[in-house]
């Protein structure tokens, strides 16, 4: 174990993650409740028979609900990576095209004992940098050009140092999870949006 992080900052962060993985069928049944009020409202009911014809839709809307929660997890879960890279155009580097960033990142992990993440840039000036992965092997760094081109080597040293223990203290995965949280929440929430609309549009 290297000699950097705090292990009650580990277990914390391992925690809050079981309790989001936990509290995602939770999240699931108020989200098909939602669905189920919109799809009741349509027959124009008092408050009671509403609520009530809610609940006998669940059990229809509960097993698509959990289809799209597991296809969603498996995107999340294997294709977060490259999701995040189409989105900020983030490219990969290697020691020929960055000698300066690869060194001082290897030396950090060699002295730490762990596996080095894959390096990645983004080609703007704005001075950023960011971890992101939620298994071994798969862990990113990821530097903007500004930030390189900005800071000399024991400063850029220092960044790649903090990025890496979010990696090693799990902050990384829970911002990931996190994220999949949010981004179910935001289609859902545009869905309920949209599909009165379509429907109305449809029957007129």
């Amino acid at each position: 174990m290297g000699t950097y992080g705090l292990k009650s900052h580990i277990w914390n962060n391992r925690l809050k993650t079981v309790i989001l993985l936990a509290g995602f069928p939770f999240l699931m049944l108020m989200i098909c409740f939602a669905f189920a009020l919109v799809i009741s409202a349509f027959d124009n009911p008092d408050i009671g028979q509403g609520f009530e014809n809610a609940f006998e839709l669940l059990p229809v809307l509960v097993p698509i609900a959990l289809a799209v929660s597991l296809l969603w997890w498996v995107i999340a879960f294997f294709a977060h990576q490259g999701i995040i890279d189409a989105t900020t155009g983030a490219h990969v580097l290697d020691r020929r095209t960055s000698p300066r960033v690869w060194n001082l990142l290897e030396n950090l992990c060699i002295s730490r004992g762990i596996t080095m993440p894959t390096l990645r840039m983004i080609d703007t000036d704005v001075r950023n940098a960011f971890a992101s992965g939620i298994r071994e092997k798969h862990y990113s760094i990821t530097v903007t050009r500004g930030l390189v081109e900005s800071l000399d080597d024991a400063e850029l040293e220092a960044v790649l140092a903090h990025e890496l223990t979010h990696i090693r203290n799990r902050d990384v995965q829970l911002l990931v999870i996190a994220a999949v949280f949010v981004g179910v929440i935001s289609l859902v929430g545009d869905l309920l949006v949209r599909s009165p609309r379509a429907l109305l549009y449809t029957s007129g």
